[in-house]
């Protein structure tokens, strides 16, 4: 338990109040690590490693992909972070407007063909109307 409650200010404004710390066991990539924090009640994540640990670890970020490196005892660690909504809509457009594109080029594809395929038979039905009919004898 904590001696008094912890105002804790969330990523998206609101607030919450932490009572008491906990310590965990947390493996990220091969690293073992020990870390000791508040218990927040009432998030969508089971840990939540904010600032205090940026700051001790310092990992390297590439919040484009979500990624997080870092080097401990000379040894290479890389994470994947989570992918947030806002990637995650972008990826569906992507796909999505990728799908239309193929959509597209496949009804081109197949117009084009139909269209070839009269234009054959159009010109097969000309050979024959051009061509004298054999008399029979």
């Amino acid at each position: 338990m904590l001696r008094a409650p912890v105002r804790i200010v969330l990523a998206r404004g609101q607030t919450s109040a932490a009572t008491s710390r906990a310590t965990v066991n947390l493996q990220l990539d091969t690293l073992l690590m020990q870390e000791s924090g508040i218990v927040v009640d009432q998030l969508r994540y089971d840990v939540i490693l904010g600032q205090p640990w940026l700051r001790k670890w310092n990992p390297s970020v590439n919040w484009t992909t979500g990624e997080y490196k870092w080097t401990i005892n000379g040894r290479r660690q890389t994470v994947q972070g989570e992918e947030s909504k806002a990637e995650k809509n972008v990826e569906r457009e992507r796909v999505g407007t990728a799908n239309v594109a193929e959509e597209a080029a496949n009804a081109t594809d197949e117009q084009t063909a139909e269209n070839e395929s009269r234009e054959a038979e159009d010109e097969t039905s000309g050979e024959m109307e051009d061509e004298p009919a054999s008399e029979e004898q």
